[in-house]
C-alpha cells in the first residue's frame, strides 16, 4: 500500500517536498497506521511513503516523485 503526500509550492526559494519535515512525516505515519488498522491490514501489507512535489516556476510546473520518501522508525 502506497501513501502518497502531495505538496505544492510557488516559490522558487522553497520546494514542495522540503515542506515535508519530520512532524508532518509522523502524523502522516499515525494516520496510516489508524487506516490500516481499522482496515485490520496493519501488519500483513508492505507500505511505502512517497512525496509527489508540484512546483511552480516562471509559469512553468515542476513535477518530482520521491518513492521511499520516508519510513515508520
Amino acid at each position: 500500500i502506497i501513501f502518497i503526500e502531495v505538496r505544492g509550492k510557488e516559490s522558487e526559494d522553497i520546494k514542495g517536498y522540503e515542506t515535508v519535515n519530520l512532524e508532518k512525516q509522523k502524523r502522516i505515519i499515525e494516520t496510516a497506521k489508524f487506516y490500516l488498522e481499522s482496515k485490520n491490514l496493519y501488519g500483513k501489507k508492505d507500505v511505502r511513503f512517497d512525496v509527489i512535489s508540484i512546483n511552480l516556476k516562471n509559469e512553468e510546473i515542476e513535477l518530482e516523485h520521491f518513492e521511499n520518501a520516508f519510513m515508520e522508525e
